[in-house]
């Protein structure tokens, strides 16, 4: 098991840090924030890290019940299972976690009439997870594996995160409550997080597969994002004043 040192630690903490305040001014851009949306977003941020916390307490509540996550690794675990794993465990917890580090914000916050910031506060929350996480596990890569992790687990999990987000923000665009379509997005979210990640520790071609996944997911919040700018009142306005 790695340990860094003092200096080490500092340094890996200005790199999670940088690749996660980058992310987040890039959404932030995306939003053309104003001010008040800085904060916001700068405080979902934080409640999307502070949401790792709830998610350890459900993790540990899980190996108590005998669902420990070595069983994810274990190579006489049928491919199944381990998939169940992933879907019913590690991502409904982690999405079920950001998730709600959201929604208590937006119905503390008028939105109303904001669908494309209701994406992007999700997708920023998702921003926040990932790096306490990169924190906790960062100390124990290095080289490769360690960068990869710093530069790649923060977009994955904004754009898990912006799967439902996409359906807080299809509730807010029609400014009426479907419980449905919210629940749906979540079990969509928790699903695709937990196949990639299936694929992501499995040998062979997985890391492929999943890399796959990530540039489709990418692809469709670019092309929401487009069409959400397109139809907002903020942009026509910024437009007509360029």
């Amino acid at each position: 098991m790695i340990r860094l040192a003092v200096s080490d630690l500092v340094i890996l903490v200005a790199l999670v840090v940088a690749a996660a305040l980058a992310w987040v001014m890039y959404f932030c851009f995306k939003d053309r924030c104003e001010p008040d949306s800085r904060r916001l977003f700068l405080v979902v941020f934080l409640a999307g890290a502070v949401s790792t916390g709830l998610a350890w307490l459900l993790y540990v509540l899980f190996e108590l019940l005998g669902f420990a996550s070595e069983f994810a690794l274990d190579p006489r675990a049928s491919t199944f299972a381990r998939l169940l794993y992933f879907v019913l465990v590690v991502g409904t917890i982690e999405e079920t976690c950001k998730f709600h580090s959201v929604r208590w914000f937006i119905g503390r916050h008028s939105l109303a009439g904001e669908p494309l910031q209701a994406l992007l506060l999700a997708a920023t929350a998702g921003l926040g997870f990932a790096s306490v996480e990169n924190l906790v596990l960062g100390r124990f890569l290095e080289g490769p594996e360690l960068w990869g992790r710093i530069v790649a687990s923060p977009l994955t999990h904004a754009l898990f995160a912006a799967v439902w987000g996409h359906a807080l923000a299809l509730e807010l665009s029609v400014q009426r409550s479907r419980a449905f379509r919210v629940a749906a997005g979540l079990a969509a979210a928790s699903v695709l997080h937990g196949i990639y990640d299936l694929f992501v520790l499995s040998p062979g071609f997985g890391r492929l597969v999943g890399a796959g996944i990530i540039l489709m997911l990418w692809l469709a919040f670019f092309v929401v994002v487009a069409g959400m700018l397109r139809r907002s009142p903020r942009q026509v306005g910024a437009g007509s004043q360029a």
